[in-house]
């Protein structure tokens, strides 16, 4: 059965081999007639007819496909090769060599203003046969023809975003980039670029695609500073809102040196080139991080040690929100507790403005549904503890409006649900203390845990934080004091495990604070009322030793004891 099959399927392709052929013998002739016609045009040139021809060869060219305009390109500069020359002894009254000449500045003219007509004139010239196009000098070219610096530079990036250009062009084109780069990049910026004309934004991003991502991956034509301009320029001719877009289609293949890390070409593109979290997805695919591939904890870990230590180098970062809010927006979850706690180095002492700054953008973008928070980073003991009191000692002095621990996910000292059933005083005494930073159990926890450490430097930075705390907001450190569990060694079978309980004794820490705090506020406080509630609420047993010893200072202290038991509305 194969067999007749084949025989059936055989004069069928055999009559269809005679017809294709025919047609390409045709489309070959015909291709010969129409360059033959180019030619005459050429040849006829008058000043009358100019024009006319002009715009017949242009509609020879579109109509009958790109090898009939490289035709078309190659005669014009073959027969002008006189007045290319630098030693043009050409008489102005030879017509035809001067119409032609008019052509062909007129057509690279109109090459150079387009990024996609460009590739012509790269082919055209890269292609050609004869000592005309092999010895072909792209400099010397420009400067007889006329053409601006930006017309230069558009003519040269068809060149060096190609692949198997000659390399004579390619050193030719680099020349260009290096002669010509701050006025071309001026022009760019202008509106219009040229006389009576202007790039579209799709040519602008034909041509940022030939300088920035068309040459091999690891062979940039432009330095950093350079592409800073080109993207720069370009955002100014379009406008900002059209940019992302742009760099969207570019980033993914962008050249860049051998070497270059994620953090460092996001760190050298700045921040405003990397605030849409889009645009930063793209340069992440670049480096291999795809939603087939995302970002692992450990990547990411090492991405912030290295962008702590640009900046405390004085180095300006990206746009660190915007890339955490793209690492997450990756379907495998990061782990950014840990990421946090890659700020715990050994040797970091002080803290600084720009390692602020940079831990303030990871705690306030990243994600706040999935799992723990990134602020649970601070709340387990670091290697470098005293490192991790200072830096939450920064936080805490900032303004409410720059950062406050309250904006994040955490367990609170007090709610309004807490007192729902209190007075109106007591409601609004609470109701004012809910968007203080110190209004976080875990904070509290934290210190006081780090506060009963051996290590007397470290005792003696909790303290002063929590001394600030007190002259702050005393009701919050009390009622938190009262919440923090006692961590305790407990056996069973012979087994050890840490258990967190309410139990008393409590730590030298926590103790020392309640003591002095319960004191103040047995004493009298404007926002007694609130602690008091809250401790009968959380320990009542407390409240009531603490009534007895208080009495037992002195029987005078009756009254006052009976004042805060009406409040609470017990009996004693």
């Amino acid at each position: 059965m194969n067999a007749d099959n084949s025989s059936s399927h055989a004069p069928s392709l055999a009559s269809s081999t005679p017809a294709v052929r025919e047609r390409e013998n045709s489309n070959s002739s015909l291709l010969g007639i129409v360059k033959a016609q180019i030619v005459f045009l050429l040849s006829t040139l008058t000043e009358e007819n100019f024009e006319r021809n002009q715009i017949e060869i242009r509609s020879l060219s579109e109509t009958h496909g790109i090898e009939t305009y490289l035709h078309f390109i190659r005669r014009l500069i073959v027969a002008s090769q006189a007045r290319l020359s630098p030693t043009s002894t050409v008489s102005p009254y030879e017509l035809a060599p001067s119409l032609t000449f008019r052509l062909l500045v007129q057509e690279t003219q109109r090459l150079a203003r387009d990024p996609f007509l460009a590739d012509r004139f790269r082919e055209g010239i890269d292609k050609g046969d004869g000592e005309v196009f092999r010895q072909f000098d792209l400099v010397k070219f420009c400067d007889r023809v006329g053409l601006r610096p930006l017309e230069r530079l558009i003519l040269a990036s068809s060149i060096l975003g190609a692949v198997g250009v000659r390399k004579e062009l390619v050193n030719q084109a680099n020349t260009i980039i290096r002669v010509d780069w701050n006025n071309a990049i001026m022009s760019l910026c202008s509106h219009p670029s040229f006389d009576h004309a202007d790039l579209t934004p799709s040519q602008v991003a034909k041509l940022l695609s030939n300088l920035l991502s068309d040459p091999p991956p690891d062979a940039p034509v432009l330095d950093s500073q350079q592409r800073l301009e080109l993207i720069a320029a370009a955002q100014t001719k379009c406008g900002p809102e059209l940019m992302p877009p742009i760099l969207r289609q570019i980033f993914p293949t962008l050249s860049l040196p051998p070497g270059t890390s994620l953090v460092q070409a996001l760190v050298q593109l700045g921040s405003e080139l990397t605030g849409d979290p889009e645009t930063v997805r793209a340069l992440l695919s670049r480096f291999g991080i795809t939603e087939t591939n995302p970002p692992q904890t450990t990547q990411v870990a090492e991405m912030v040690t290295s962008l702590a230590k640009l900046a405390v180098e004085g180095n300006k970062l990206c746009d660190v929100g915007a890339l955490v809010r793209t690492l997450s927006s990756f379907r495998s979850p990061i782990n950014w507790p840990s990421v946090v706690r890659a700020f715990d180095r050994p040797e970091r002492t002080g803290v600084d403005t720009a390692t602020l700054k940079l831990l303030i953008a990871i705690l306030l973008n990243a994600p706040r549904m999935d799992g723990e928070h990134a602020v649970s980073g601070f709340w387990t003991p670091w290697n470098n503890t005293q490192w991790q009191v200072r830096l939450l000692d920064a936080l805490l002095s900032l303004p409410n409006d720059t950062f406050n621990f309250v904006s994040l996910p955490g367990r609170r000292i007090v709610t309004v649900d807490d007192v729902a059933t209190a007075s109106p005083t007591i409601k609004a005494l609470a109701a004012n203390v809910q968007g203080h930073t110190w209004n976080s159990l875990d904070l509290i926890e934290i210190l006081v845990r780090l506060g009963d450490e051996e290590n007397p430097d470290l005792r003696n930075l909790v303290r002063d934080v929590l001394d600030k705390a007190v002259k702050i907001s005393a009701e919050l450190v009390h009622m938190g004091l009262l919440q923090v569990p006692v961590s305790v060694r407990i056996s069973s079978s012979g087994l050890q495990f840490t258990e967190a309980i309410w139990q008393k004794p409590w730590g030298a820490t926590q103790h020392e604070y309640s003591e002095k705090l319960l004191g103040m506020f047995l004493a009298g406080h404007p926002n007694h009322q609130l602690v008091f509630m809250r401790i009968w609420q959380i320990d009542p047993t407390y409240l009531t030793d603490a009534f007895r010893q208080f009495y037992a200072m002195s029987g005078l202290n009756i009254t006052r004891i009976l004042d805060v038991a009406q409040d609470l509305k017990v009996r004693l």
